[in-house]
């Protein structure tokens, strides 16, 4: 079966379906991003947009800061950079959050901020463990300035000399903003990741959680509606994968974290992988195959079980 290599630019509820897809040899993954040059996840347009820049020896990050913006540390790079999604035949943008962390001009990740700063804070006393909660949740997903400057100094303060990179800890706590796009700035994001890779672009919308009938509660609330807009502004096909959560059932499809459950991994890579032929037929201008079509050879060619919990 023919096999499309698949740029996929999100974070875990994007990569459980697509590493499905993997195993399945329904798709493959070549792009720096996805051979392990790259570090892990991105969960905003601003991140995704960093990494794809720095990986094509478009502007640098500093060393000691790419651990904090989801990039390998260690990267070189071949001399005079290079573009590594020219091949993509497909690419799939998650906007996971409106809301870029910026520490100066670097869009830095909730993730690898919470596993190295926020979490070894927590795990020191549960006041920290509140104050980190309320620094994150309340002041930067809320856009609270006046409550994120009022934890980031208790954090700060916290921070004892013998933390891993203490002073870059304590900096990024007192020195990082938050900035959240409207539709006219996700537009913007869409438009700029879609130059960059120069493949057909598809949009997956991203619910946080649901309530126990099935029903979608994106963070925030108008998100995915917004996410919406933008991809419909600029023509990109849009999957909801909420959708599908609610149609299989909310307490089959998600694991107690919000994560899916191994088990509804293949069933939505079932439904992805229609989806990624039609982005590419949409992007070739080609309407010969339909997504039935797809659906079909999905039902006939894969083999049953579940990938392994991409977390």
């Amino acid at each position: 079966m023919e096999s499309i290599e698949v740029l996929s630019l999100g974070a875990c509820l994007l990569r459980a379906p697509i590493s499905e897809l993997v195993e399945r040899n329904c798709v493959t993954e070549g792009a720096a991003l996805q051979r392990g040059e790259a570090r892990g996840y991105y969960y905003t347009l601003d991140e995704a947009i960093q990494a794809l820049n720095f990986y094509r020896g478009v502007g640098q990050v500093p060393k000691p800061l790419r651990m904090f913006c989801s990039l390998n540390p260690d990267w070189e790079g071949p001399a005079g950079g290079f573009e590594p999604y020219g091949k993509s035949d497909v690419a799939l943008v998650e906007i996971n959050s409106p809301t870029r962390i910026s520490y100066g001009s670097y869009a830095l990740s909730r993730a690898d901020i919470s596993d190295q700063i926020l979490s070894p804070l927590a795990d020191m006393s549960e006041e920290l463990h509140l104050i980190g909660n309320d620094w994150y949740y309340r002041g930067i997903g809320n856009c609270n300035e006046e409550l994120r400057a009022a934890t980031a100094e208790k954090l700060a303060a916290a921070i004892p000399d013998d933390f891993p990179n203490a002073e870059l800890a304590r900096s990024i706590l007192l020195e990082s903003r938050f900035h959240r796009r409207e539709v006219k700035e996700l537009i913007e994001g869409l438009a700029t990741v879609r130059d960059i890779v120069g493949a057909p672009l598809g949009v997956l919308t991203y619910t946080y959680t649901y309530m126990p009938d099935g029903r979608p509660m994106p963070w925030p609330p108008n998100l995915v509606e917004q996410t919406i807009e933008a991809a419909r502004m600029l023509d990109l096909p849009v999957f909801d994968p909420s959708r599908i959560v609610s149609r299989y059932g909310v307490k089959r499809a998600l694991s107690d974290d919000t994560h899916y459950q191994v088990p509804f991994h293949p069933i939505l890579a079932g439904a992805l992988f229609p989806f990624i032929h039609e982005v590419r037929e949409r992007g070739t201008r080609s309407s010969a195959r339909s997504g039935n079509r797809w659906a079909n050879r999905w039902r006939l060619t894969g083999r049953a079980g579940g990938a392994r919990s991409t977390g």
